[in-house]
């Protein structure tokens, strides 16, 4: 994977993936540009080259500078070192190196022969100066890459080049593209073998405007060069920074641009995705129940039976007292009446009401209890 060959299209690959992400997030760049390899996914993303096209030329870039590698081999180093007195130190025997990416105004990639690199480190280690060796194959952004220039403007002549629906900062002139399709073919051909002005493309960037940048693909590393150029002026945010989950880091970004300001649609997260629901598992654990009326419901299954216990009830005995001395009697109390009006028939609500106050009555005895 670390091969030329298929470094590049891997990296085209997933920042492709990542824009489509930030798209169905809503969010929506104003301004491109890209480093090396990147400025063809930046021409992708500004509608100049089709995501076939883009994916296409990615493989064919990374094929011919993989051919040119074996045939001219070469290295780079990053050193954290002002531009102008580090090309200070190429002369002489150092001549044969280049700068061939100004990344900051603190750091810059030389490229060149690998003696001759071997030789600058060297140098550099005695004068204290902080260097990094990069994984590639050869000196590229400088001439040891230029036989692969032209059989790359060959390819693209195939390749169906669009009007820029925004601006493109190109690597060689810190400027964005011109609408010329012709004259992009042949920008972005060269582009191969000369120096990346990346530094001042994040200039020309913020003066038009820029202030987030979102750094679209693998790691981190141009978000911090965004800082160093440009310091408090720019929010840099990385998508993918290395040493977290690719998800952690996702959402981190997109969280850290919301809080920037921009408008974020988090529903596209969600779309399509259902959470099945349990079915609820009853508890096995068995509770006592009690109380009077357990296992009785009322009115009971045969029926109320009010009227037969009325029946056989007993008359009330009444007791006629003795008349007082001067005052009529009165005539004893009609029981009979009173036995038919207690044998008539009675309403329902009244037997409800009944066994309520029963039930209420046998509450309260055994709550007495």
């Amino acid at each position: 994977m670390r091969s030329t060959e298929n470094a590049q299209p891997a990296l085209g690959t997933v920042s492709l993936a990542y824009m489509a992400v930030l798209a169905a997030a809503g969010v929506q760049p104003e301004l491109t540009g890209g480093h090396s390899f990147g400025e063809i996914v930046a021409l992708h993303a500004a509608g100049v080259l089709e995501r076939t096209d883009c994916l296409r030329l990615s493989r064919k870039r990374g094929e011919l500078m993989a051919e040119v590698s074996r045939v001219h081999p070469g290295a780079m180093t990053a050193v954290v070192h002002p531009a102008e007195k580090l090309a200070a130190l190429l002369t002489g025997e150092l001549a044969a190196c280049v700068i061939a990416n100004y990344n900051s105004p603190q750091q810059s990639v030389v490229a060149g022969p690998l003696l001759v690199i071997e030789r600058l480190e060297a140098l550099l280690a005695r004068e204290k100066v902080v260097f990094r060796r990069l994984p590639v194959a050869t000196a590229f952004h400088s001439v040891a890459v230029s036989p692969a220039c032209e059989p790359l403007q060959k390819f693209l002549g195939g390749i169906k080049f669009g009007q820029p629906q925004l601006p493109v900062y190109n690597n060689t002139s810190a400027a964005p593209y011109s609408g010329d399709a012709k004259a992009m073919r042949t920008m972005l051909a060269a582009q191969l073998a000369q120096p990346v002005q990346f530094a001042q493309q994040l200039q020309q960037m913020q003066a038009a405007g820029g202030r987030i940048f979102i750094e679209v693909g693998a790691g981190a590393v141009l978000s911090g060069l965004v800082r160093q150029t440009l310091g408090d002026a720019a929010t840099a945010i990385a998508l993918n920074p290395a040493g977290q989950p690719a998800d952690v880091g996702l959402l981190s970004g997109l969280a850290r641009l919301a809080v920037a300001g921009l408008a974020v649609n988090w529903d596209f997260l969600w779309d399509g995705y259902r959470v099945p629901v349990p079915e609820p598992k009853l508890s096995a654990a068995a509770l006592p129940v009690g109380g009077y009326n357990i296992g009785r419901p009322y009115p009971p299954r045969s029926g109320v039976k009010t009227a037969a216990v009325l029946e056989n009830a007993p008359a009330p005995h009444v007791t006629q007292a003795s008349a007082a001395p001067g005052v009529a009697r009165m005539p004893a109390a009609p029981v009979a009446a009173a036995q038919a009006a207690a044998a008539a028939p009675q309403s329902a609500a009244p037997a409800r009401l009944a066994a309520a106050m029963l039930w209420r009555a046998h509450m309260k005895r055994s709550c007495a209890q």
